[in-house]
């Protein structure tokens, strides 16, 4: 008698570690404090109140390119090797990918993320430049609930995740997700992206 997971729905989370760190956070000091310099970071009146402010609303640009992060791009990279080999897709080993958006996310006290997903990237993902830990779970919402079975709706419907500087957390783009209020009074900056891998055509 057995119970197997068949099909899991992947969510990688590693920590930077030192040297590597020092080399992100520095990149992220100069983007956050020139962001703030240009009064860049907006909320999107179009969303709920309280709601967190980003640094891009149009979601169109990439921070990456912009301010040319050497550092981050060849940790997030390593990160992402990572995932395929834990993931058995070795085929997928050296394929090229691109980054379509990336942007900072600040989050002050009493502000949240509602639930949104990020459609069809292959990998979307974050990096927290700035946390207490307690400032605000990400959360997961569990894809098998869309399928209304009765015993399922018995399982937990959600998880969590908390942050920690250097973490990065890497998933499916389609898979749904949000952010807990931050309740506190520190400031919670995090750095998101989407990728997709190059085609066979």
């Amino acid at each position: 008698m057995s119970l197997v997971g068949l099909f899991a729905t992947p969510i990688f989370e590693n920590i930077t570690k030192p040297p590597q760190l020092s080399f992100i956070q520095n990149e992220f000091n100069f983007v956050v404090d020139d962001l703030k310099k240009k009064d860049s970071f907006q909320h999107n009146l179009h969303w709920a109140p309280n709601t967190q402010a980003i640094s891009d609303i149009t979601f169109t640009k990439n921070l990456i390119e912009e301010y040319n992060l050497d550092s981050f791009s060849a940790e997030l990279n390593l990160n992402i090797e990572q995932f395929i080999k834990m993931l058995g897709a070795g085929h997928l080993m050296g394929r090229k990918y691109k980054i379509f958006q990336s942007w900072l996310t600040l989050t002050k006290q009493n502000e949240y993320s509602h639930i949104h997903n990020h459609g069809d990237y292959d990998i979307a993902g974050v990096y927290y430049y700035q946390t207490n830990g307690k400032d605000g779970d990400i959360w997961f919402k569990n894809p098998t609930m869309i399928h209304n079975t009765y015993f399922l709706g018995h399982l937990p419907q959600y998880r969590n995740i908390s942050p920690e500087v250097g973490k990065f957390i890497l998933f499916p783009g389609w898979l749904e997700h949000g952010v807990q209020t931050n309740t506190t009074t520190n400031e919670r900056i995090s750095f998101s992206f989407n990728i997709k891998f190059q085609r066979d055509f």
